[in-house]
């Protein structure tokens, strides 16, 4: 039987060997990346619960 794992956990995991790998500097840069992305992300564009998404 299979665990089902939740999307954090499975992200948590990843940053943990994110974190263990990459150097310092580079693992700094790229959080601060990331934090820029959230704070200036727009978010009214975001899919959200009834929307319908075309290919």
């Amino acid at each position: 039987m299979s665990t089902a794992r939740s999307l954090n956990e499975t992200l948590a995991e990843f940053q943990a060997k994110r974190a263990e790998t990459m150097l310092a500097d580079r693992l700094k840069i790229n959080f601060e990346q990331r934090q820029l992305l959230v704070k200036t992300a727009d978010r009214s564009a975001f899919v959200k619960t009834g929307d319908i998404v075309q290919h």
